[in-house]
């Protein structure tokens, strides 16, 4: 039965046309029964830009997979199956069975997970002489990238990522911090190294030799 919108129902039969509105003719050639659409997957090669940034990270489309299966492995019937997958559910690509029925295989992204990484490109705006916000030419998108503990610095302020959804491609957690005296603190911490360094290794060893010293000058 063919079925249109406003819930009318035509009967269909093989070669006969499909009443179907405009002057496009359709005709009934085949039916199959529990049918899947032989699909061929083409995974397009991913290319760093000159600078090393990886665009295929952003990318919003379904992952791909390619496993090799083996069938009847150490026998004269071996032979090597090449499957081509993608994460894309409902569809004829994210599950494959072997032909006795005995195994499948399904391909899906698990985004209940923790993310593996969070990464984001950040693009600085600020008012021209008009009022109007404009992007501030800060760089590569390499250079503007940040991760966790990988920073981006504008005006003494630090941009760093501090989470991400999974579900939501579109948030990204952004930490700013702002701390002039950063550099002052570095240096008194590495003073404070140093002056371990010397009051605990050097100065024992120094001290040790100059004993020994003393010991081997008061004998005759």
């Amino acid at each position: 039965m063919l079925t249109s919108q406003d819930g009318a129902a035509a009967p269909v039969a093989l070669g006969q046309e499909l009443d179907l509105p405009g002057d496009t003719r359709l005709v009934l050639t085949d039916l199959f029964l529990r049918a899947r659409p032989d699909v061929e997957l083409e995974f397009p090669a991913g290319q760093l830009d000159p600078d090393g940034f990886d665009p295929s990270f952003y990318a919003a489309g379904a992952r791909g997979l390619v496993l090799d299966v083996v069938h009847f492995p150490g026998t004269p019937e071996e032979r090597v199956e090449t499957l081509r997958m993608a994460s894309i559910p409902d569809s004829p690509v994210d599950l494959w069975k072997s032909p006795d029925g005995r195994l499948g295989i399904r391909f899906l992204e698990n985004l209940e997970g923790f993310p593996a990484d969070w990464r984001s490109v950040l693009t600085i705006h600020e008012r021209d002489g008009d009022g109007e916000f404009k992007a501030v030419d800060r760089g590569t998108k390499k250079q503007r990238e940040i991760r966790v503990n990988d920073y981006f610095r504008h005006r003494g302020y630090r941009f760093f990522q501090t989470n991400a959804d999974p579900k939501d491609p579109t948030y990204s957690g952004i930490g700013v911090v702002y701390d002039p005296g950063i550099e002052i603190v570095l240096a008194g911490m590495y003073t404070i190294i140093l002056g371990t360094v010397l009051a605990f290794l050097v100065r024992p060893v120094a001290r040790a030799r100059r004993k020994a010293a003393s010991a081997a000058g008061a004998h005759p």
